[in-house]
C-alpha cells in the first residue's frame, strides 16, 4: 500500500461567516480519497457539521507535524 500523511485545514462556513478553523490527517493513496476521507473526519470532529446551514471547506496545506504533534509550515 502506497499511504502517504496528508494535512488539511478544515474550516466550517455558514455564508460568508467561519467558524475558527482546524486540522485533520488523512492517510489515502489517492488525492481525491484522501480529500474525502478528510471530510468524513473533520464532520465528526466538529457539531456545526449537524446542521444544514453550516458545510465544511477542506484545503491541503503544506504542512508538517514534529514529535509534539505541533504543526509547523514546511518549504524547501
Amino acid at each position: 500500500m502506497n499511504a502517504k500523511t496528508r494535512i488539511w485545514r478544515a474550516t466550517p462556513v455558514q455564508g460568508t461567516v467561519k467558524a475558527p478553523s482546524f486540522f485533520v490527517e488523512s492517510t489515502e493513496s489517492g488525492l481525491e480519497d484522501a480529500k474525502e476521507e478528510a471530510l468524513k473526519i473533520a464532520s465528526t470532529r466538529t457539531r456545526l457539521s449537524h446542521f444544514e446551514s453550516w458545510k465544511i471547506d477542506v484545503e491541503k496545506c503544506r504542512m508538517r507535524k514534529d514529535e509534539y504533534g505541533r504543526y509547523w509550515q514546511y518549504h524547501q
